[in-house]
């Protein structure tokens, strides 16, 4: 029984694990690469049509409500995926409405020699309005681990009516782009910048990396724009 269950185990893995990505997944047809957790949550994302409507106007989507579900979690996990040398970037459209409808955040799971690692990449909590928003996170390489799950977990809130949906998740083996279609490129404020610099002379005050609510009480957002997680440029008069 014990060689038998490994071997199933064995095959599992080897049917999971072939590729660096999966692709883009809509939802339209049943997906091969997205599963509900089974055991670490209180409830599964729902195949929905209709209501909210997905990004495209028509079509399916998954989707959770606090109106039968407040306070409850849901996770949606990756198949297995071989870490890419260079890093990879995950896209998705997302939904979060309503009066306290809970978070969404997206997280890397990995195994590091013998311990499984969780690392939180990206956050939206609150009402982010009734429209479709646009995320995209890079997954940065990790030369220790050969293999990886990302996991998108909400924790709905205590409001009647609160929506979180998603859709349209396209995971790429390539690392995610900073340039734009004008020739420009993007700064996150995420490593050491090179192409922007305070100017050193001609003017009063210096812009300040900051990370979460700004040092001031009161002053500044509480998260930055790209992940939630991470850093803006801050000043205060």
């Amino acid at each position: 029984m014990c060689i038998v269950m490994k071997r199933c185990i064995l095959l599992v893995i080897t049917v999971l694990i072939l590729k660096t990505d999966a692709g883009l997944t809509n939802f339209e047809t049943s997906s091969r690469d997205w599963f509900n957790d089974l055991f670490r949550d209180d409830l599964n994302w729902k195949l929905h049509r209709g209501q909210v409507t997905n990004r495209h106007g028509r079509g399916n989507y998954l989707y959770l409500t606090t109106s039968t579900s407040n306070g409850k979690s849901a996770i949606l996990e990756s198949r297995i995926l071989r870490t890419a040398k260079r890093g990879s970037c995950v896209s998705f459209w997302y939904r979060i409405s309503g009066k306290n409808p809970g978070e969404l955040k997206l997280k890397r799971m990995e195994m590091t020699g013998t311990k499984i690692r969780t690392r939180k990449l990206w956050l939206r909590e609150g009402d982010q309005g009734r429209a479709w928003n646009f995320a995209r996170v890079s997954i940065p390489p990790n030369p220790h681990t050969r293999y990886y799950q990302i996991i998108m977990e909400s924790k709905l809130g205590s409001g009647r009516g609160g929506v979180v949906a998603l859709d349209d998740i396209d995971l790429d083996a390539n690392p995610c782009s900073n340039s734009l279609e004008n020739g420009g490129f993007v700064v996150d404020f995420e490593t050491k910048v090179t192409a922007m610099k305070n100017k050193r002379y001609g003017d009063h005050f210096d812009w300040v990396i900051t990370k979460s609510r700004a040092p001031n009480s009161g002053t500044g957002p509480a998260r930055d724009v790209t992940s939630g997680i991470g850093h803006y440029l801050h000043l205060s008069t």
